[in-house]
């Protein structure tokens, strides 16, 4: 399932699940109110920060235009452990936002999986 289907499924879910609860039938008009409140559902969890660490790299010097070509070197491997520095943080933050893509999508097709067992329980 892709992301766009499982925010869509919740999606549906949403706007489904009241009308599913839903009585087919009207009840009479003489029905008295009853004795117990209807259990509502619990509140959504308030979401909290996500603490999202920074990067270590360090930019490196750069004084001007190189005047030797010790110099250049010098600044072209400084340059390059920074980029190298970067991307690995970079990458390691992807791989961390697609493991909270993968959770989140796991945690919603249980609840399509859920929902199906419901609708089949409550024919």
């Amino acid at each position: 399932m892709n992301k766009l289907s499982a925010l869509v499924s919740i999606a549906f879910i949403a706007v489904a699940a009241p009308a599913f609860a839903q009585d087919s039938k009207p009840a009479p008009a003489a029905t008295p109110a009853p004795a117990v409140a209807p259990v509502s559902a619990p509140a959504a969890p308030a979401l909290k920060p996500i603490n999202v660490p920074k990067h270590s790299c360090v930019k490196p010097e750069v004084a001007g235009k190189p005047k030797t070509n010790d110099e250049l070197k010098e600044l072209n491997a400084a340059l390059a452990t920074y980029r190298d520095c970067l991307t690995a943080y970079s990458t390691e933050m992807r791989r961390a936002a697609d493991a909270h893509i993968e959770a989140g999508n796991v945690s919603v097709e249980e609840y399509n999986e859920f929902i199906k067992v419901v609708k089949e329980k409550t024919k």
